[in-house]
């Protein structure tokens, strides 16, 4: 039986890598485990993620915190449209899995972890 993969420490989006690292829960870049997970914009991004979370949580944290990041990256902000916002993330996900495919097995890891725990509730 294969080992689950771990999440990569570090993604490509585009040209620019971007460091994940799991931390302690209460870790300052947490907020002293006031939150779940952090995006620290400034080249190269950095996403910190916290330890104490269940695999729903965990992906639910790193889709979000990629999605600060890719938002950065492309100087999306308040005065973005819906459609420019929809535009850049409906080219940056593909070109991410694609790019990344540790990251892809990962997020399949997650997702299949939840239905299972899903079908055993």
């Amino acid at each position: 039986m294969r080992a689950a993969p771990a999440l990569p420490k570090r993604v490509w989006i585009g040209t620019s890598e971007v460091k994940i690292s799991i931390v302690p829960h209460d870790d300052p870049q947490l907020d002293g485990g006031e939150t779940r997970g952090t995006t620290i914009c400034e080249l190269p991004p950095k996403v910190h993620i916290s330890d104490a979370l269940d695999p729903g949580s965990m992906l639910e944290v790193v889709w979000h915190e990629l999605t600060h990041v890719i938002n950065w990256l492309a100087e999306l902000g308040d005065e973005s449209t819906e459609e420019q916002v929809a535009d850049v993330h409906g080219r940056a996900w593909p070109a991410l899995l694609i790019a990344n495919p540790k990251l892809q097995r990962w997020f399949t890891h997650q997702i299949n972890a939840i239905r299972k725990e899903q079908s055993n509730a």
